[in-house]
């Protein structure tokens, strides 16, 4: 693909990508999103361990350098095992924007992914195609083992 790149340079309007993640109806911020400044004399905020609701959707997602190609819901217990190149990006961001986000059920929950897929532009989808070069070359460096 690295080939690909130098030797076609208009190779990303001809990208499409995927993934699939797990969206939950409740999705409970990390205890590193959730820190907050305090002067040395106030006390600390006490914080109860939430979890993860059990009302989910499997999203699948494609996109180009224009935006979402497609999108649907897998059943659950569906698993498709990949590597793919839109797990740092839309799915990253995806994940970030749910955090907190509670739904009382998975119809409300997809209207919230339509409206979310909505409100982002041309340039979201661009900078995360343009990315793909990096992301092969780590992987690569990383001799294919996980990396962040």
């Amino acid at each position: 693909m690295l080939e690909m790149v130098e030797e076609n340079p208009n190779w990303k309007e001809k990208v499409i990508t995927g993934d699939e993640t797990w969206v939950y109806g409740y999705d409970p911020e990390t205890k590193r999103q959730s820190m907050e400044w305090k002067g040395k004399d106030e006390p600390k905020t006490k914080k109860s361990r939430l979890c993860k609701s059990k009302n989910k959707v499997l999203l699948v997602t494609f996109f180009d350098i224009k935006g979402i190609v497609h999108y649907g819901y897998l059943d659950e217990g569906t698993y498709s095992p990949d590597l793919a190149p839109s797990d740092y990006h839309l799915s990253a961001s995806l994940g970030h924007a749910l955090k907190n986000q509670e739904f009382s059920n998975s119809d409300i929950l997809r209207k919230w992914l339509v409206d979310w897929f909505d409100s982002k532009g041309i340039e979201f989808f661009r900078q995360g195609i343009r990315k793909l070069p990096e992301k092969w070359s780590e992987c690569i460096a990383n001799q294919g083992n996980y990396f962040e």
